[in-house]
């Protein structure tokens, strides 16, 4: 993963010698567990591992529904939410547009996907 991340940088991004080499001690010590923030260029990026996207996708989509909407739905009609519905039309859009805070955008490398979060 490490691999097809630093080249994943270096076919979508320009960096001088020095920022090249502080990034690439950065991408060393991620783990990929869940998901990993990095600094290309003064930029923050999320990077989220492909086999893992659709399942912190879809407990993304669940948290956005209980902090944005739940609190509005009174007690005796929220046995009736159907969560797969609402993750359904959440994906109708790209995951740039969930994960990226700053222009929804997304780029897809070898395993792996980047969103820039400022």
């Amino acid at each position: 993963m490490k691999t097809e991340l630093k080249t994943l940088i270096e076919k979508e991004f320009t960096i001088g010698a020095e920022e090249k080499t502080e990034l690439i001690e950065e991408i060393d010590g991620l783990n990929f567990d869940w998901f990993d923030y990095i600094n290309i260029d003064g930029w923050e990026y999320r990077v989220i591992p492909e086999n893992l996207i659709e399942g912190i996708f879809e407990d993304s989509c669940i948290v956005l529904f209980d902090d944005c909407f739940l609190p509005d739905v009174p007690d005796n009609l929220k046995c009736y939410i159907d969560y797969d519905k609402f993750i359904r039309d959440c994906s109708f859009y790209w995951y740039g547009q969930h994960f990226s805070g700053y222009d929804g955008s997304e780029i897809e490398g070898e395993g792996l996907y980047l969103f820039r979060n400022n």
